[in-house]
């Protein structure tokens, strides 16, 4: 009963995969991926996992692990190291990057499916990178003015720290060093974290919509992913002849306040939501995949 179970739980997540690329957005793209803290991957996981997202201590973690893996912790449902399905939209060239985080897991007695949902968002990047594009291909005279002067005004502290930088550069080598072999001991303690930081993307990405339509774009892709997963859930189970009048009924309460609690299913979703005005507050930060930590 267990492992018939089981399959089906897989198929769910197969299902749901295939009823959310039908939507066919622009700039989708779904993926399998494996979450799992950096911290955690020395110690905290089983000896299989680590095996095969691990492979060289000294090195980053593999960009790839197989479905074999990600069917078993599926499957667990309850470790460090958890299989999410990512449903990505890219849009506005690259400047709204919307993700829903889909894990469908069972709960230990196998009888109870628990389905969470936690979206992020990526908002556009900051005035001060978009600088470049307004330039001219031949600057006006009052442009050629300003950049004389700032170039006579920042010149006198170049030269007087160029020195320095020059310094910097010649002992950067030893600086190198001492962090690779505080690393290594870290390594060798089991205390090293192979989480990434630092996100270029995010640091340089605003809290504030530059156009009142990506607010609208943001809201489109976001509400139309989320509609398509609970569709497709309850087809799936309408499929497999398990009841679903009670979900039917709290699909809007599901819409507005994200958590439901059934006898039989469990959903939890945490959504962006938009703010007042042009400004945005993303409610939870996404978690970093297993290639990047």
């Amino acid at each position: 009963m267990a492992r018939k179970a089981s399959s089906r739980f897989h198929e769910l997540n197969e299902h749901l995969s295939a009823r959310v690329a039908t939507l066919g957005l622009p700039g989708m793209d779904i993926a399998d991926v494996l979450l799992v803290n950096g911290a955690d991957l020395l110690l905290d996981i089983d000896d299989g996992t680590r095996a095969e997202v691990l492979r060289n201590l000294a090195g980053p973690p593999t960009a790839h692990v197989s479905q074999a893996l990600l069917r078993r912790l599926r499957e667990d449902g309850k470790g460090r190291a958890r299989p999410y399905l990512a449903i990505r939209v890219t849009g506005w060239s690259g400047e709204l990057v919307g993700t829903l985080f889909l894990r469908c897991t069972l709960l230990p007695d196998r009888q109870v499916a628990f389905i969470e949902g936690s979206s992020c968002l990526l908002g556009p990047l900051r005035e001060r990178y978009r600088a470049v594009d307004r330039l001219l291909e031949s600057p006006t005279l009052r442009q050629s003015c300003v950049m004389v002067a700032e170039a006579a005004l920042l010149t006198p502290f170049l030269l007087l720290g160029a020195p320095f930088a020059v310094l910097g550069d010649l002992l950067a080598p030893f600086g190198e060093h001492r962090e690779q072999r505080r690393q290594e001991r870290m390594i060798r303690h089991r205390s090293f974290d192979y989480g990434a930081g630092f996100s270029l993307r995010e640091e340089a990405g605003d809290r504030l919509f530059h156009r009142y339509f990506q607010v609208l774009d943001r809201e489109l892709y976001a509400k139309t992913i989320e509609h398509r997963v609970l569709d497709a859930l309850v087809e799936f189970m309408e499929d497999h002849n398990i009841d679903t009048s009670e979900l039917v009924q709290r699909q809007t309460t599901i819409y507005n306040s994200g958590l439901f609690a059934g006898r039989d299913i469990s959903i939890n979703r945490s959504s962006v939501r938009a703010g007042s005005g042009t400004h945005w507050n993303p409610t939870q930060r996404s978690p970093q995949p297993a290639k990047q930590r």
